[in-house]
């Protein structure tokens, strides 16, 4: 009640008061600091998780993930993905990696979002993964990689025409000077 009113400081105080703190507690004050933009905050007090024998679940590492996206910190969210299961004993479920494939997609970091897309065993959220690379590309000028999301994107909803909108948009661009970017060989292994 308190994060969701932005009274992050009674949400603290209440925290640091409570004889006992299970996981929703603890996972409740990380999105609370989270959504009210004290990422650094989050963090923190996920760090303090372990120490105080509380073991994180996935839902705990999707709000952390969720924090670090929200201040831009891909380095962070890369180690924590990457402590998720060796770790933690905590599978990354295909959320995970969308919020990171999101943050690094935003960050302009194209070939780590698709590195993170090729590692991801179940692709169930596979229409949000490339919907969100495809975004990232209009907002970066990225045209090479927009044609593959795009494509991919097609096969999944051909009936969705805001994709081809956003395309048309991509390439309108180009006339407009816009530089074509990525060009590399980045589609050696099969996504």
């Amino acid at each position: 009640m308190y994060c969701k009113c932005g009274s992050i400081r009674s949400d603290e105080v209440l925290f640091d008061r409570m004889p006992e703190k299970d996981i929703v507690s603890w996972n409740s004050l990380i999105t609370g600091l989270s959504q009210n933009g004290h990422a650094h905050k989050s963090l923190a007090v996920f760090r303090k998780m372990v120490p105080n024998k509380m073991k994180p679940n996935g839902v705990t590492f999707l709000t952390v993930l969720s924090a670090c996206s929200y201040a831009g910190l891909d380095v962070e969210a890369l180690q924590i993905l990457d402590s998720m299961e060796k770790d933690h004993g905590v599978m990354p479920s295909s959320d995970h990696f969308l919020v990171l494939v999101d943050l690094l997609a935003r960050k302009n970091k194209i070939t780590e979002a698709i590195e993170i897309i090729k590692r991801i065993p179940d692709k169930s959220n596979h229409v949000a993964l490339w919907g969100s690379l495809l975004g990232a590309c209009r907002l970066h000028g990225n045209v090479y990689i927009a044609g593959k999301a795009a494509e991919a994107l097609f096969d999944l909803e051909p009936w969705n025409a805001g994709r081809y909108v956003i395309l048309s948009n991509i390439y309108s661009r180009i006339t407009d000077g816009m530089m074509l970017r990525g060009s590399g060989n980045l589609w050696k292994t099969e996504v």
